[in-house]
């Protein structure tokens, strides 16, 4: 058809890629699927020769009502104008919207009849997700799969991860489209097929299973402000807590969020001395967030104290919240809170965490979105009982610590093991390998969850196989919807 999108239907495919984000934690209204990409359908086909600006108008529309808590983090606790701060806020939503304007354009350069093109638009959407999660380091944020997290299509990310997640969740949300548009049942075979396969293969898989080895833990939750967390006058009163409340614990594993301890090990040493040999003493192993400091190096770390051995240094550090390049850019930025230092990336092979005969899997902060990276290090340690998380959501507001903690939930869906959340501020959970919320704290309160949790052994199909096998899908599927008229 020819003719022009008017600014009325980019407006439109604005507002149906903002209606994506309640599709997300914490509102989950999944419905929402349908209408966004109803009116992405029919408008690209509409307007075929303009694929490029109408999935920009969508994606555009999903970022800048998805991402809001980067004005949070620049503004309320980065010290940037607010000016300044909006401005890169929208030009952030603007560069993420990109993604799916590239996925449409791919699109509409295929030539398949509704059938084919089905999978072809869900296997093109996947794959420019898939390049989202790691381009520049990776933002997988607001990635379609996740939405399943609180249905039994959850069991997807145990067998292909988020990508096969996100490609079915693509598929499902163009069939009503399809069907109006054709008036026909007969193109929704082969995607419902598909679908039939993969469900059935999600919901028929073994599942891993608890050991007899269990612990008491406890998880501390400080909730210290960011605007408090590092100042000089608290910080005594934070290490303090900390400590007095981990001695009063009877548990075997005490967990604390990341930097729970605003400083270095050599700053503290003589604490941590003597709060590891409390532990030993009361046979409990503790594992604090603290910065480690060896000569120019400078290490986000979960250092083990008691009878928990081993350490962790962050591997996948955050760009321009860890570390900054162009650091004599942005210190042009008016009143950017740039650190006078770099955290340095911890080796790729670090020795395991390890509680008596239990084997434990940590990972701070923002990793734990990273799917395949949780993966690769697993295999190092298959025998890893429990997944650890310590992060500090504080920056981002109220919103964004949700849909954090829905990511996490599908890594332990993907590795069948509990993944327990120690975070400053909210949300503190433990989540079972079925990806649901076993206990959890309030947020912005000061208190601890203490539960008993088994070890759990065996591996998922995801553990085994990983999800090279759902790119690899993609990229037939997407080559078939272009080759195959």
């Amino acid at each position: 058809m020819t003719g022009k999108p008017t600014a009325k239907h980019r407006a439109l495919l604005g507002l149906a890629g903002a209606l994506l984000v309640p599709a997300f934690a914490p509102w989950q209204q999944l419905w929402l699927l349908w209408p966004a990409f109803f009116a992405l359908w029919i408008l690209l086909h509409r307007f075929p020769q303009h694929g490029f600006q109408l999935g920009y108008s969508f994606g555009l529309g999903l970022f800048l009502a998805g991402v809001p808590w980067v004005y949070t983090s620049l503004h309320d606790f980065g010290g940037l104008l607010a000016p300044v701060a909006i401005l890169l806020t929208v030009l952030f939503a603007a560069f993420l919207a990109l993604f799916p304007a590239l996925a449409t354009t791919l699109f509409c350069r295929l030539h398949a009849r509704p059938a084919m093109a089905v999978l072809g638009f869900a296997a093109c959407w996947t794959l420019v997700e898939w390049v989202r999660s790691w381009l520049f380091t990776g933002f997988p944020w607001l990635s379609l799969g996740y939405v399943l997290s609180d249905t039994p299509l959850r069991w997807l990310f145990s067998l292909g991860g988020t990508w096969l997640a996100t490609l079915v969740t693509i598929i499902l949300a163009v069939l009503p489209a399809v069907l109006w548009q054709t008036r026909r049942f007969s193109p929704l075979l082969l995607p419902l097929f598909l679908l039939l396969i993969f469900t059935s293969l999600a919901l028929l898989q073994p599942r891993t299973q608890p050991t007899d080895q269990t612990l008491r833990i406890a998880l501390l939750q400080g909730n210290y402000s960011q605007d408090i967390k590092w100042d000089p006058e608290w910080i005594p009163r934070e290490v303090d807590w900390y400590t007095q409340t981990t001695l009063q614990q009877d548990a075997d594993l005490i967990l604390w969020p990341e930097t729970a301890i605003p400083g270095s090990n050599q700053q503290y040493a003589q604490h941590l001395q003597q709060l590891d040999e409390q532990l030993q003493r009361r046979g409990q192993g503790l594992l604090a967030g603290i910065i480690d400091q060896h000569g120019e190096a400078i290490y986000n770390t979960l250092l083990g104290l008691g009878l928990l051995q081993g350490q962790y240094h962050k591997q996948h550090l955050v760009l321009l919240g860890e570390y900054f390049p162009f650091r004599q850019w942005l210190e042009l930025l008016p009143g950017l809170q740039i650190p006078a230092n770099d955290f340095t990336h911890g080796p790729a092979t670090q020795g395991p965490l390890r509680l008596g005969e239990i084997t434990l899997l940590a990972n701070i902060c923002y990793e734990d979105v990273f799917g395949n990276e949780m993966r690769q290090r697993l295999l190092q340690y298959p025998q890893t009982g429990l997944l650890i998380n310590a992060s500090n959501d504080a920056w981002f507001g109220r919103t964004a610590p949700w849909q954090h903690l829905q990511m996490a939930r599908m890594r332990a869906v993907e590795l069948g093991r509990p993944l327990l959340r120690v975070t400053n501020t909210g949300i503190t959970a433990i989540i079972a390998p079925d990806g649901g919320i076993q206990a959890q704290l309030p947020s912005f309160e000061q208190s601890v969850l203490q539960a008993r949790i088994a070890a759990y052994q065996g591996e998922t199909i995801f553990m085994q196989q990983g999800n090279l096998w759902v790119l690899l899908l993609c990229l037939i599927l997407a080559g078939m919807a272009f080759f195959i008229p």
